[in-house]
């Protein structure tokens, strides 16, 4: 069975106190880990996952618009109105597993839904003091207290089989409420749909809006992290960090104040995770953001909920399904690494460990983790870069569609500088045991004799066509792929090999 922990999907879910045993690598850019996605077709009833919980079992719980599931690892089970009549409506919204293991489950429309010891038990609706069917979210305070938030119903506490509900009578700035939220000092922050933020203490409440900084009044998650600062989301006002009198706004460059942040999760490194309506999800780390969207695998760029596993996984339930976040030894660069094409032709490994690969718009070098570019020539978005070679004397050799270059200490140089005419379109390098560099081209085969030399030869013999690889034999020969077949060059002359 997996065992997870969940660290904090506000609003929907209650905090766990474990920690993972090994959490994601926060040196790892997120598209580099590997990710696993379940959708519809996979068990799950529905692609829009709308809260996550690991229990204390080690189940996790995942509520979807369409049914309550239970997953163990390998196998999702289902439960809804049809199997589950204690079930009142299949949109689950909010979970929460009080101290004493019992499960209580929230839905849209249905009210509460409880599981203990095995079995789904009744259910808390308007019937029998819940003032609205319609839950947001489901918090246990330390103190035993539970508090429910529900769509125009005020703030439920229920305390010892007593249900207390407050109101704006009471002090509230609505009866529209998201979501609640305790801090290490026993403040109770409650979050309103539309009508801002406020703090619930010694039976007062507090109310903060846009005089104190707040962006939106859309308030949807909130969390304090180990520092004790208190984190903020809003859903037109982005993300907010509170330093005790006012909000200050963080954003992800190139995004605009109005992010709409739905979850926050710090994980066990300290990295806070957050997730949004469309822009997919952010890891902030060190007052750097990190993205994950759709077009790096994410299922869907609206993340409702996100959790961490005891093994340090990260969970991500979005609208298109849930996806697993974990470390891999395989490590990926694209584009939003800093490579300068997705589409890689030649990958080269120097002398000095560094890797240079080559793509369809020019070379990147790989040093210590980071993609640096280089640059070939004006026309850059037509460097196909296909072949890449080092001399003895340390010079790297790169051959694209627009001709032969050659790099050293950190400049390019055309060869050759004189060019007369439309360059070799270079398929193929190698440096032979005398230094020569042989070039296969599109229209053949070319030599440069050592590293003095200025101008290429063009070698006869060959069939005709383009030279598309190239190698070397432990005797000294030297092989050719051809267009026309395959030949060897040993002693000063040519053989060919062909299929007549």
């Amino acid at each position: 069975m997996v065992r997870f922990r969940l660290l904090a999907v506000i609003g929907a879910v209650c905090l766990s106190a474990a920690r993972p045993a090994c959490a994601l690598d926060p040196a790892t850019s997120i598209s580099q880990y590997s990710h696993t996605v379940w959708r519809a077709g996979d068990g799950l009833p529905d692609n829009f996952v709308q809260a996550l919980l690991q229990t204390k079992d080690g189940y996790l719980w995942i509520g979807t618009a369409e049914g309550l599931v239970r997953f163990d690892g390998l196998q999702f089970t289902v439960f809804d109105t049809r199997n589950t009549p204690a079930l009142r409506h299949n949109s689950v919204v909010a979970l929460c597993e009080l101290r004493n293991g019992a499960l209580w489950v929230g839905t849209s429309g249905g009210g509460v839904t409880t599981y203990e010891n095995g079995r789904f038990t009744g259910a808390l609706t308007t019937s029998n003091g819940l003032p609205n069917n319609y839950v947001r979210s489901i918090y246990e305070t330390r103190d035993g207290s539970v508090w429910i938030t529900a769509h125009g119903g005020g703030l439920v506490k229920i305390n010892g089989g007593r249900i207390l509900t407050y109101t704006v009578k009471d002090g509230l700035p609505s009866d529209s409420l998201r979501l609640v939220y305790e801090d290490r000092r026993g403040t109770l922050w409650v979050g309103a749909d539309e009508d801002g933020l406020c703090s619930f203490r010694n039976g007062r409440f507090r109310c903060f809006g846009r005089q104190n900084g707040l962006t939106s009044n859309q308030i949807r998650a909130m969390h304090e992290d180990r520092a004790g600062r208190l984190w903020v989301g809003t859903r037109a006002g982005g993300l907010l960090l509170f330093d005790g009198a006012r909000f200050r706004l963080h954003r992800p460059p190139g995004h605009s104040s109005n992010l709409a942040v739905r979850t926050i999760l710090e994980d066990s490194d300290g990295n806070l995770w957050i997730g949004t309506e469309g822009a997919g999800l952010y890891r902030l780390q060190k007052g750097r953001f990190d993205a994950f969207t759709a077009r790096q695998g994410l299922p869907h760029s609206f993340v409702r909920s996100i959790a961490e596993d005891q093994d340090g996984n990260l969970w991500v339930g979005t609208r298109g399904g849930l996806c697993r976040l974990r470390d891999r030894r395989v490590e990926t660069w694209t584009t939003s690494e800093g490579l300068l094409n997705d589409n890689v032709r030649a990958i080269f490994e120097d002398k000095d460990g560094v890797v240079w690969i080559g793509n369809t718009s020019g070379v990147n070098r790989l040093v210590k983790g980071r993609l640096l570019p280089v640059r070939l020539s004006p026309e850059w978005s037509r460097d196909v870069v296909r072949a890449i070679a080092q001399s003895r004397g340390g010079t790297i050799w790169i051959g694209a569609d627009t001709g032969l270059f050659s790099w050293r200490g950190g400049h390019v140089r055309r060869f050759p500088g004189d060019l007369k005419g439309p360059p070799p379109r270079v398929r193929a390098l190698l440096e032979d045991r005398q230094g020569r560099l042989w070039v296969g081209a599109e229209d053949g085969l070319f030599v440069v004799e050592g590293p003095e030399a200025a101008e290429y030869s063009r070698v006869a013999g060959l069939p005709p066509g383009s030279i598309n690889a190239i190698a070397a034999g432990r005797d000294g020969s030297l092989w050719f792929g051809c267009e026309g077949g395959l030949a060897s060059y040993s002693g000063g002359a040519f053989r060919i090999y062909t299929s007549r």
